[in-house]
């Protein structure tokens, strides 16, 4: 079981009636994960708690490239998020058959969620090469 609560309205803030955004916002009625399943990063929607594997769910969403995982859901954003709200509110009135995916019991397997991202960007990479140069140049 993960340590945060599984829903909004089991967290502590909601419990004590104190919300942590405004009354009139949409709360979030679906999450996008990565978890390793079988020695394999696997992109799954969890709902009210529930975790299901996306590939069963809604493969449309991971056709253009389904090895980019959720990289793939997140560029076609404008044609997945209608996807899965489909499949969130199939769930939600029990009008689809799709296996339950059991949460990780070991940290280790749940992943980041976007895997093998484009773009990688370093903080404080400069400052090391700049104390490295700077040092060569007053050794010198």
């Amino acid at each position: 079981m993960p340590p945060w609560p599984a829903t909004i309205t089991q967290s502590p803030q909601f419990q004590s009636g104190v919300a942590p955004y405004p009354k009139e916002m949409k709360t979030m009625t679906f999450a996008l994960a990565t978890f390793r399943i079988d020695g394999t990063p696997t992109p799954v929607l969890s709902v009210d708690g529930r975790h299901y594997k996306l590939a069963d769910l809604a493969p449309e969403v991971l056709a253009p490239n389904p090895a980019a995982g959720l990289m793939t859901v997140f560029a076609n954003w404008a044609s997945a998020e209608p996807v899965l709200l489909n499949a969130v509110q199939r769930l939600t009135d029990e009008d689809v058959s799709c296996d339950e995916v059991p949460a990780p019991r070991i940290l280790e397997d749940w992943l980041t969620p976007l895997q093998y991202p484009n773009k990688v960007i370093c903080t404080g990479a400069w400052r090391v090469v700049n104390w490295q140069s700077t040092s060569v140049r007053k050794a010198s």
